[in-house]
């Protein structure tokens, strides 16, 4: 499975772009992961005021609903995506390896 640098590199590759070593990829993210943090943190506490606000003393009304990238079960990465049903909100995505679901693979 590739790594971030990985898919940005075939990226730039595939659009001819010129692009940086994986070292310094790794020390501009190590410098920008606190910002980046801050963002997804402060998006996250908007997301939980606006819902919050519509719960009307009930508390949440959530759904999630997963997929996988391929049909059956031989998909390597699936996603989960959560919402909150009175605003409409997508409050979470999360990808993830087959390997950290705990089903086994079926193959015929």
């Amino acid at each position: 499975m590739p790594n971030k640098f990985q898919e940005l590199e075939r990226w730039a590759k595939h659009m001819r772009f010129s692009f940086f070593s994986d070292t310094n990829f790794r020390k501009r993210f190590k410098l920008c992961k606190p910002a980046i943090d801050h963002v997804y943190q402060e998006y996250h506490r908007k997301v939980f005021a606006t819902t919050h606000s519509y719960w009307d003393g009930e508390g949440p009304h959530l759904a999630a609903s997963d997929s996988f990238d391929s049909r059956g079960y031989s998909a390597l990465i699936g996603k989960v995506v959560m919402v909150d049903l009175n605003t409409k909100v997508m409050i979470h995505t999360e990808a993830f390896h087959r390997d950290e679901t705990g089903v086994p693979f079926i193959t015929s």
